[in-house]
């Protein structure tokens, strides 16, 4: 389902997207974050750092999730401070001065005024008055959220404040170091109304990509060639780019599940996986469709592809409030591993294929991830008592099954080399699940279809 053209004026960066939120937005995402802790309780995370590729050339800047969550700003070298207080929460941004030099090279900078402007902050202060300001919270601060995964510069200037910066009150040094990370994905699970917008279009802009592969797709085409034809839509449409490296595997290459490298010849009667997503205001899609090159599957690709089709849309109906990642799962491991009996890959009972695994060299991976400013969002699978977490309206998953056969021993000679994977975004409803990529086809008589228009 193409967009017209206008879209494009809908879409764009991180700041557009900041810009259609009132501040109100990001302070209550700020205050979420510490309401259930101790008063003065601090929060500590800083922007992304720019990354060197190579000599003097950087890769594409893009924003820390967690500093855009809480702060809506793209902008690099900033520090945002929260602190849980008797009334609230209290948040000071500390930003790099404005460099006429730099900005003369690089573009406007956000400095010290812009920063202010946007409302969302209690304070906004210089970079360079960073430690001494720290320094007093952390005197009374019982406890201090940091990204304990990131290892840069600006997050170990983090850890050593909050370490050493407590030390001078008198009841000795910080009682706790938590993960910003954990509590951070516990609020970022439930997706609001503006992230389900930014979510929904961000999905509509990878479906019109990947039908646009099919149709270009013809025997003789190089993977390349269809990267090249996805990351054009992206970016003709208004996304920011690729929400990670697009896989496009040709033939046996579809059946490793990372694959990369994108260079090879697709040949007549091979299929094409192609698993790829965009960004759009800072928020992923995510979508796999196994097509023929040739315009028609074969018969032992149509069986393989049946069965997973069907299996996926068995995971649609267990995807509903209440249940479970585990129960999504498994109703998709069921439809696949009798599907691998019926065709005679394996052998045994229904249960007996389950309980023992046989179906796992042909499947090999979970069902679902979460989905949001990350590709694989990362919010917790579990409370903090261990228990998996039940789905609720407003959370945001793919539902990702698949079958594959490599080259070898374990693979029946009708399959062998045949990798397929069905893959889709879902917003979890107070009805079940609905289908934000449901706009590129995955019924084996639509995608024939669009694979003619080529």
């Amino acid at each position: 389902m193409d967009k017209p053209e206008s879209e494009r004026e809908q879409g764009g960066a991180f700041e557009q997207a900041a810009q259609r939120q009132s501040a109100a937005l990001w302070r209550e995402r700020q205050a979420r974050l510490l309401e259930l802790s101790a008063q003065d309780t601090l929060a500590l995370v800083s922007a992304a750092p720019v990354q060197r590729r190579s000599a003097d050339t950087h890769f594409p800047y893009r924003q820390d999730s967690a500093f855009f969550y809480l702060s809506g700003l793209r902008e690099p070298e900033c520090i945002l401070a929260l602190r849980r207080t008797g009334s609230g929460t209290e948040s000071v941004l500390f930003v790099p001065p404005k460099d006429a030099f730099k900005e003369r090279w690089e573009g406007p900078m956000l400095g010290v005024e812009g920063a202010l402007e946007t409302a969302r902050f209690d304070a906004v202060l210089p970079t360079e008055k960073l430690n001494p300001f720290l320094a007093n919270w952390l005197l009374k601060a019982p406890e201090v959220f940091l990204d304990l995964g990131r290892r840069d510069s600006a997050n170990d200037n983090l850890w050593q404040l909050a370490l050493h910066g407590s030390t001078g009150r008198g009841g000795g040094g910080l009682r706790r170091i938590s993960s910003l990370g954990y509590h951070l994905g516990v609020a970022r699970r439930v997706k609001s109304a503006s992230e389900i917008e930014a979510l929904s279009r961000s999905a509509d802009i990878a479906a019109s990509a990947q039908s646009a592969a099919m149709r270009l797709g013809r025997p003789g085409i190089w993977e390349n060639e269809l990267e090249a034809s996805l990351l054009a839509t992206y970016r003709t449409r208004g996304a920011e780019g690729p929400a990670y490296e697009p896989i496009v595997g040709g033939g046996v290459r579809a059946t490793f599940l990372h694959y990369r490298a994108n260079n090879q010849r697709i040949e007549a009667g091979e299929l094409v996986l192609i698993d790829a997503g965009c960004e759009l205001d800072g928020y992923a899609s995510d979508i796999t469709r196994t097509f023929p090159v040739s315009g028609r599957f074969t018969q032992p690709q149509r069986d393989l592809y049946t069965c997973v089709l069907q299996s996926q849309r068995a995971a649609f109906a267990a995807c509903k409030p209440g249940a479970t990642l585990e129960v999504v799962h498994q109703a998709a491991v069921k439809v696949l591993a009798q599907g691998l009996i019926d065709l005679g890959v394996v052998k045994g009972s229904l249960g007996e294929v389950i309980e023992s695994g046989l179906y796992r060299p042909y499947y090999m991976h979970q069902t679902s991830h979460w989905i949001g400013l990350d590709v694989h969002d990362p919010c917790p699978y579990r409370d903090e008592a261990g228990e998996a977490v039940k789905l609720e309206p407003g959370m945001v998953l793919t539902i990702e099954p698949g079958l594959y056969f490599g080259v070898d021993a374990t693979s029946p000679p009708a399959f062998s080399g045949i990798g397929i994977r069905i893959e889709d975004d879902v917003l979890v409803t107070a009805q079940g699940c609905y289908n934000l990529t449901s706009a590129v086809p995955s019924e084996i008589n639509a995608i024939e279809a669009v694979c003619s228009e080529s």
